[in-house]
């Protein structure tokens, strides 16, 4: 994990319209990245997560387009936590699926 002010390369990556405080690209791999009070997580090529789910150690993680770990909301239908971790209980909200029935 790095916290503080991150190590961050010296050419990063940005996407196009990414938040410029936190690059895409830090001294991290597969690593938690804790940057002014936000959290990321910079995967296996460095390149911080943006704008998906991730699954990390059996659980799964939403992060928006700046690559902040969003908490304490409803992604996709789907509870997060205060910790970030999406809740698997209960029903997601779904496309409804009608199957016919034969008497």
């Amino acid at each position: 994990m790095i916290e503080g002010d991150a190590d961050f390369k010296s050419t990063p990556k940005v996407n196009p319209g990414q938040n410029t405080e936190i690059k895409s690209e830090v001294n991290a791999e597969n690593e938690w990245v804790s940057y002014k009070n936000k959290w990321y997580y910079a995967g296996s090529d460095g390149a911080i997560v943006t704008d998906k789910w991730e699954s990390i150690n059996g659980k799964d993680y939403y992060f928006n387009s700046n690559g902040d770990l969003l908490v304490n909301t409803v992604v996709d239908g789907y509870n997060v936590d205060a910790n970030g971790v999406k809740i698997k209980t209960g029903v997601a909200l779904a496309t409804p699926v009608f199957v016919k029935l034969s008497c």
